[in-house]
Formats: C-alpha cells, sequence, structure tokens
C-alpha cells in the first residue's frame, strides 16, 4: 500500500521548504508511518508504504521512481514489484510505452529521468489507481489522494461549479476533471510528461479502438478463462492463503471459487445488513465451497466506504485476519466485472439510441437510470438555469466523442473511462488510516479489453459472462445468485431474504436521516460556508425537517454539506 505526493520545477531550482514541508506533512495522518523522501533540484517526492506486498516500490539512485498498488508488467509469474517499477522507469528514459501498455495490475507511478529532467506521471489502463496533478505557475503538482491537494496551501483550490455538481450529485466527476478547476485525475491508459519545456499527455491506450470482430467460440472463451487464471495468478505471487469479500452475486464468487481451485486457505467476509439476500447466499455459497466465512453488519447506507469496514472486522477477527502464508493487509474483492465483463449499463434501449446517433436521447436515458437529477431544489434560480440540462447534455457530448466502429458501445466505454473506476476511489483516498489494500483481478486491463473483443449483442446482459461461468467448476452454479433485472439470472429459486434492489426499509432511511445529520453538523462545526448558489431557506428546512424525526430531506441536507465542505476548501476566497 503506497500513498505518494511529490512537485516537479520545470526550471530545475530547488523545491520551496514550505511546499516540502506542507507535502510531506499532508502525505499520511497515521501518526507512525515515516516518509521516504527524495529530493533533486527541482523535484520532491514523498512516500509513504506500509508493506502490505511484502516489497517496495521506491528507487532512488540517481534516477528515480515510485509506484502505488502493482504494475505487474510481466509474467505470471509476476515479477517483484521493484522491477516492475524499475522496468517502467527504463521504458520512460527510452521513450517506450510497450510495458505501460503490457502492465496487468492496478497501480500509479511516478518516473524521473534525472540526465533529461523529465517526469512520467502513468497508471493502469482503468485508470483505477488514483492519481491527482495540477499545474501551479512553473511547477507539476500531484498526489495520489485528492485530500492532500486540501492541504496544500500553495495549491490553488478555485471550485468548478459544474464538476462540483457532478460530485455531489453522482459522487464522481465525468472525464478527468475534479470539483477544482485545473486539479485533474489521471485518465486510464494516459501519461503526464513534465520536462524543461512543459506538461504535456500521452495517450497510450483508448478503449474506443479495441476491436470487435472476435466471434463467441468455445476455444474463445477458454481464452477467457485462461486471462483470468493468469489475473489470479498474478497477484497472488504463490500464497496459500486469502482473504477475499464474498457477496450474493457472481463477481466475487468467482474470484473466491478460483483460489479455492488452487487449494488456498481461503477466508471469506460478506459485509451486509442482517436479512440481506447477500448474507443468505453468500454464506450458502462458502458453505459450499468450504471456506471459513465471516459475516459483518454494516449500516445501510455506509457512512464511510467499505475498507472502514473490512479494516474493522480485520483487526477484531482473528479467524480472518490469521491466515498463513499470506501476505497481511491484503483483501480480494469483485470489483470490476459487473461493468467490464458484465456490461450492467448497456441496455437495449440505449444500443437503438446510440446507433441511431441519437445521444441526447441515450444521455436521457442514462440520466433516468442513474438518477442523475441536479438538486434544483437547493439551487437558486440563476444556478438552476444554468445547469438545467448540464448532465444530459454532458453525456451526450462525451457518448458522440468515441470513435469506435459500434457506437452502441458508447455507454461501455463511458462506463469504463469514468464511472467504474470513481467506484473505488475511496479507497486510495483514506487508505493511511484503512490499511487495507485491495486485489482486484476483474479490473485486469488484458482481461477487461478481452472482453471487448466480442461483437456487443453477445456481451450485453451477461451473455458472454454466462458462457464464460461455464468453464469454472460447477459449484458455482450449484448456489443461486443476485442478478441485475434484464440479465441472466440464476435458474434455481433465491431464498425469501431482502433484495439489495427492493424498496428501501424504514432502517434504512432512519440511517439516512441520522448520518445527514451528523455530516451536516461537522462541516458546519468546521467553519464551513454556504456557497453563494445555494437557497439558505432550502437549507434550513432540509435541517429542520431532518432534525424532527423525518428522512425525506435527508438527501437535500447531505447535498448542503457537500457543497459547503468543497466551497470551503477554496484557497482563493
Amino acid at each position: 500500500m503506497t500513498i505518494f505526493a511529490g512537485v516537479f520545477r520545470h526550471d530545475r531550482q530547488p523545491i520551496d521548504e514550505s511546499w516540502r514541508g506542507a507535502l510531506i506533512s499532508a502525505l499520511s495522518r497515521h501518526p507512525e508511518d515515516m516518509p521516504q523522501v527524495i529530493d533533486r533540484p527541482g523535484l520532491l517526492l514523498a512516500k509513504i508504504d506500509i508493506g502490505a506486498f511484502g516489497e517496495p516500490a521506491f528507487l532512488d539512485e540517481g534516477n528515480a521512481a515510485v509506484a502505488a498498488g502493482e504494475p505487474l508488467v510481466s509474467g505470471p509469474p509476476a515479477a517483484p514489484r521493484q522491477q516492475d517499477l524499475e522496468t517502467l522507469l527504463k521504458a520512460h528514459i527510452k521513450g517506450d510505452a510497450a510495458p505501460f501498455l503490457e502492465a496487468r495490475g492496478t497501480y500509479a507511478a511516478a518516473l524521473y529521468d534525472l540526465n533529461a529532467h523529465r517526469l512520467c506521471l502513468s497508471n493502469d489502463r482503468l485508470g483505477v489507481r488514483t492519481l491527482y496533478w495540477a499545474q501551479v505557475g512553473g511547477c507539476l503538482v500531484f498526489a495520489t489522494a485528492l485530500r492532500i491537494f486540501d492541504a496544500l496551501p500553495f495549491v490553488p483550490k478555485r471550485v468548478d461549479n459544474g464538476a462540483l455538481h457532478e460530485w455531489v450529485t453522482i459522487h464522481y466527476c465525468f472525464e478527468n476533471r475534479t470539483p477544482y478547476a485545473g486539479i485533474f485525475m489521471l485518465r486510464g491508459g494516459e501519461r503526464v510528461v513534465a520536462d524543461s519545456s512543459g506538461t504535456h499527455t500521452v495517450i497510450d491506450w483508448a478503449w474506443d479502438q479495441v476491436p470487435d470482430d472476435k466471434p463467441v467460440t468455445p476455444e474463445a472463451v477458454d481464452e477467457l478463462y485462461q486471462l483470468f487464471q493468469e489475473a489470479v495468478d498474478l497477484r497472488a505471487r504463490g500464497d496459500r492463503g486469502a482473504l477475499a469479500l464474498l457477496s450474493g452475486g457472481l463477481d466475487s464468487r468467482m474470484i473466491v471459487t478460483e483460489l479455492c481451485r488452487r487449494e488456498m486457505d481461503v477466508r471469506t467476509l460478506t459485509l451486509t445488513w442482517p436479512r440481506s439476500l447477500d448474507a443468505v447466499l453468500a454464506e450458502q455459497y462458502a458453505e459450499a465451497l468450504g471456506t471459513r466465512h465471516a459475516m459483518s453488519e454494516v449500516p445501510r447506507p455506509m457512512p464511510h466506504d467499505i475498507s472502514h469496514y473490512t479494516e474493522k472486522v480485520y483487526k477484531q477477527d482473528a479467524g480472518f485476519r490469521d491466515v498463513p502464508d499470506t501476505r497481511p493487509g491484503l483483501v480480494w474483492a469483485g470489483d470490476g466485472g459487473s461493468v467490464c465483463l458484465g456490461y450492467v449499463n448497456t441496455t437495449p434501449k440505449l444500443v437503438e439510441a446510440l446507433r441511431n446517433r441519437q445521444y441526447h436521447e441515450a444521455a436521457r436515458i442514462h440520466v433516468e437510470r442513474k438518477f442523475m437529477r441536479l438538486r434544483s431544489t437547493l439551487l437558486k434560480r440563476e444556478e438552476r438555469e444554468r445547469f438545467n440540462r448540464y448532465f444530459e447534455d454532458r453525456i451526450a457530448g462525451i457518448l458522440s466523442s468515441f470513435a469506435g466502429r459500434d457506437p452502441g458501445r458508447a455507454v461501455q466505454w463511458f462506463m469504463l473511462t469514468t464511472q467504474e473506476r470513481y467506484q473505488v476511489t475511496g479507497l486510495y483516498e483514506n487508505n493511511d488510516l484503512c490499511r487495507i489494500e485491495y486485489l482486484m483481478p476483474l479490473f485486469d486491463p488484458k482481461l477487461a479489453a478481452a472482453f471487448q473483443r466480442f461483437p456487443l449483442d453477445e456481451c450485453v446482459g451477461h451473455k458472454l459472462y454466462d458462457k464464460w461461468m461455464d468453464r469454472f467448476p460447477q459449484v458455482v452454479r450449484a448456489v443461486p445468485w443476485q442478478a441485475y433485472a434484464g440479465h441472466i439470472a440464476s435458474p434455481l429459486p433465491l431464498p425469501d431474504a431482502d433484495i439489495q434492489w427492493q424498496p428501501l426499509s424504514a432502517d434504512y432511511h432512519e440511517q439516512q436521516r441520522r448520518s445527514a445529520l451528523a455530516r451536516y453538523k461537522s462541516v458546519k462545526d468546521s467553519g464551513a460556508s454556504r456557497p453563494p448558489f445555494i437557497r439558505p431557506e432550502v437549507e434550513l428546512a432540509a435541517l429542520l425537517f431532518t432534525r424532527c424525526g423525518h428522512s425525506k430531506l435527508a438527501y437535500l441536507l447531505d447535498s448542503a454539506s457537500a457543497y459547503r465542505a468543497w466551497w470551503s476548501a477554496r484557497s482563493d476566497l
């Protein structure tokens, strides 16, 4: 597990000492973390690594490099993490893009060529591992967590209202933006290169350029299974034990099944609420596989990301944590499968609109399905009018920008390049506090690209995924699973339990109400001010209504809290 940040000066002059101190102190909020620091004329690199992967990714020998996560450039068997970093550094120095395209892990890296005074920021082709950057005067500033930028007084924070509305409404920003104008998130398959002449970007990979002309044959499906086995082998690195999250769906099931097929000592964990279908199905499947299984209750909705609850069980449950021959702090997770392999957000209506080049209609359908609605009640009239059709227009523009052979795939490309990676960004914002690192083989770029090679109509609705399942041991179909509406469902009857998509319970609404009040109090106590485009009377009404025991306006109170928090982080007020 790694957190890193840095400053690169184009003119090769020393880094200001106040900048240096602020950056190093912002790296970690954990009192025992000791940063490793690389100083060069015109370069500062600082890193925290607690050793979750068992080996460093830190080079300080004239040329310099740091990495977060695992690049997994070669193999299987996977090369040592340090060797992968050396491979990427040599590729940067030579101007060779091939190793960046070959990397199969989720990673972010900063690579420095001393002689040329040239820095490269890179990450995986899906952009899962976060890396933020900004041009500040004659410097490039970068960090693996946005909270680090919040703590740097020398980086201007000017709110981008459109991106802020995106973040507050759907908890992520489109493309490479953040709520701050001028602070960007590195795209998947993109490199940012800085030298004495300035900063520019290099695009190594584009998902809309993957050919989709491969027929679905038994041999082709065999290849998909082989790629998945390789993805697991690369990440397992010979471990004989594993900790894994297990839900009532298919993605985590496939991973746990593959780990057990290797005769590993697998401990599984389900984080859910009582009587949920996830809890029942995961317990049944763990019993069928023979894993040692634990279930921990989490609030719904969850006020923290999943790593908070995973770490809590990890610390308290020795039966889950203490597995011989496994690296501490590593947990397997099924993120990425539903989108990268199952095409969960691609529907027949969307495909029809996209193939007819009706991009605004496709955007409207997607906005409706994802409940992307501006909190218009909370906004003053001028702001409402300015952003009235914002989400439809933004998404339509993105969908129409893709250049692949089949325009029906545009929503899939949108998901791969924007939404899907944002589902896990919270894991990297707080991994200084939650000391858990996730192994996510379904985010393997080579596996994801292989699933894009087949005609769209053979993939949607988990069709290709279902054929892929046939290559696994028969136990994967022995227990029913949760399926998305319109996708291939389990032929076995589901047990009587609460499905996650059914109408929300009174307990859910009460938890939502309490969480909204707690967040609002925290933000107000911090002194956060109200943005000028917020209607104070609506904010007050939402607060009073929620305080009186009603949850109907809790979402507005949450939005008011988020707007206040981001607006008050501005350094130009």
